[in-house]
């Protein structure tokens, strides 16, 4: 059976647009089989079905035990090896990248495949806050290189859409908005106040997401340790989910649980 390739350099947990994205796909019956290729980050290694027709592959070595910026450089540098070698010879239908900087990988293996490449960013890329610098000046020109190359480019909104189209001169993207499905709508409410303890009068602020850099946890966590009188939940998990754990063990206005699958949020 044919491959349709996603890649993406995350631990494939939670992933909602990823999956949406799989299930559109099994349910339009391609005869293809959905492949998330993402980054391994603890004993999980390999294929990993998820769902008929959907199958997890987490490729690498998890993070080291010292975490600096050579490491990282050498891990993520692995992994475009180890992805490509692992699928150069695969019976690849399509490759999608989900991701500035799979971009390049994504165009190797659809060349090399003769296979339509798709361009699938979560966001406005070469505008997030972790983009600054040489690593903003590097996406810039990675993105302008390769998304005249995409057979098919989607975004999130149509304004990240019309910015995309403006910017490169290329068709509009198509927007793919990422609502919860629709079967879980009409679902009763899950009691956060009433797990937290929390009076029907106080401020109750949920972040949901990955604990991880570029959104303002460090502030977040400042502001309301300062005397706030308002609450902040953070649900979700991550690298930084040992500096909230220990903000919340100082304030009793800070809290933190563990992430829900995608149709929960």
């Amino acid at each position: 059976m044919s491959l349709a390739l996603h890649l993406y350099q995350s631990p494939m947990d939670n992933e909602s647009r990823l999956m949406r994205m799989a299930r559109s796909l099994v349910a339009a019956d391609l005869g293809v089989q959905v492949r998330l290729v993402g980054l391994q980050v603890d004993e999980r290694s390999g294929l990993q079905p998820v769902e008929p027709g959907i199958v997890i592959d987490r490729v690498g070595n998890p993070t080291p035990k010292h975490d600096t910026l050579a490491s990282r450089f050498q891990k993520v540098g692995g992994w475009f090896q180890e992805v490509y070698r692992g699928y150069r010879d695969a019976d690849i239908a399509v490759v999608s990248a989900h991701a500035v900087w799979a971009l390049p990988l994504a165009w190797a293996l659809a060349k090399r495949a003769k296979a339509p490449l798709v361009y699938n960013p979560h966001e406005l890329e070469t505008r997030t806050p972790t983009m600054t610098g040489v690593k903003k000046t590097l996406a810039e020109q990675v993105e302008a290189r390769f998304i005249r190359r995409c057979q098919v480019v989607t975004a999130v909104n149509d304004e990240i859409a019309d910015w995309y189209a403006d910017q490169y001169r290329i068709a509009r993207p198509l927007v793919v908005v990422n609502y919860p499905a629709e079967v879980t709508r009409g679902r009763p409410a899950r009691d956060l106040r009433g797990e937290l303890g929390l009076g029907g009068d106080e401020v109750l602020f949920v972040h949901t997401g990955h604990l991880t850099g570029g959104r303002n946890i460090p502030l977040i966590l400042e502001e309301f340790a300062a005397g706030a009188r308002h609450h902040v939940l953070f649900v979700g998990a991550g690298d930084m989910q040992s500096l909230v754990d220990e903000a919340a063990a100082r304030s009793p206005f800070i809290h933190r649980m563990d992430p829900v699958p995608p149709d929960e949020v």
